[in-house]
């Protein structure tokens, strides 16, 4: 068996876990810091750009920005992405982002992946929203270029 690893979803916003006052990210990287310190083996960030369960307009820190900044601020806790939408960005650039952030932090990145759901995200940036089904397709289509 395996061994037991254990990691952090630093807050970001997207569960309406930020108050917006201009300080947020100072207190994100008070949890990223600590989870580092106390041993933790990973610390995580949600890929949405809106809040949920409900929709409110409070601040949400895009994931791949927010974690290039973790990797210059950190030594050797792994970074990932609970899961990256496959439909926010091309494959190609997606793939680029994930290697140049992998080199940035000396080989510390969990890429996880997904077909993506919260419909929300989409709505409100402007992206298509396809079927089900079509999301998979596409997910397949992506593992494959990435």
């Amino acid at each position: 068996m395996g061994e037991v690893r254990f990691g952090v979803i630093v807050p970001q916003g997207w569960r309406l876990d930020l108050i917006g006052d201009g300080r947020d990210f100072e207190r994100m990287v008070k949890v990223l810091k600590a989870a580092e310190e106390l041993g933790f083996d990973h610390v995580w960030l949600y890929d949405h750009f809106i809040t949920y369960p409900e929709v409110r307009y409070y601040p949400v820190f895009e994931c791949w920005t927010t974690l290039s900044a973790f990797a210059g601020l950190t030594k050797k806790i792994r970074l990932g992405t609970i899961v990256t939408c496959n439909l926010y960005r091309y494959p190609t650039v997606l793939a680029k982002m994930a290697s140049t952030l992998d080199v940035i932090s000396g080989g510390r990145l969990e890429f996880g992946i997904g077909a993506c759901w919260y419909e929300e995200d989409f709505r409100r940036f402007g992206i298509p929203f396809p079927s089900l089904r079509q999301r998979l397709e596409m997910l397949d289509e992506a593992l494959r270029i990435i």
